[in-house]
């Protein structure tokens, strides 16, 4: 990117990394809400709650895709029309992976969208140590992914022992 100078050092930790625009973190943390939310009414009500676990995937589904367009959107922003294949290529994965686990069983669906969290997640970590992306973004996907990552667990483990 072009303006990822100002972001320095990319490798930072979510407690040294610089912060993130108000908006972003406002508007990041509020797209927790919905994992969240579902995540305590399946624990509350157990596996019984088929509808609100079938919504949670859903939602994480989309979520996913929408990691997907963020990574679309970095590498048109990066600039330059050579070697763009990959990363664009790369970034239709994710939304073509979480049309796929819309139609998977509940328990599958649950743990393919927790790899799909982690390999964008280990994605962005490449980014961020070769300055592809700024460092608050690195550290406020790290965060936001890793409490997406518990809410699905939660539900997971709930779905798992019935």
């Amino acid at each position: 990117m072009s303006n990822v100078n100002e972001s320095r050092p990319l490798a930072a930790t979510p407690a040294t990394a610089p912060r993130a625009p108000m908006a972003v973190q406002v508007l990041g943390y509020a797209g927790l809400v919905p994992f969240a939310a579902m995540a305590i009414i399946i624990a509350a009500t157990g596996s019984s709650a088929s509808g609100v676990i079938r919504a949670e995937i859903a939602y994480g589904a989309a979520m996913l895709s929408f990691l997907g367009g963020a990574r679309w959107g970095m590498a048109i922003a990066a600039g330059g029309t050579q070697h763009l294949f990959r990363p664009l290529g790369l970034a239709t994965l994710p939304t073509l992976f979480a049309s796929l686990v819309l139609f998977m069983p509940s328990p599958t669906a649950l743990v393919a969208l927790i790899a799909g969290f982690v390999l964008l997640l280990i994605a962005d970590r490449q980014d961020a140590r070769a300055e592809r992306i700024a460092s608050w973004y690195w550290s406020l996907r790290l965060t936001l992914t890793l409490l997406a990552l518990v809410a699905l667990a939660i539900s997971l483990c709930v779905v798992l022992l019935g």
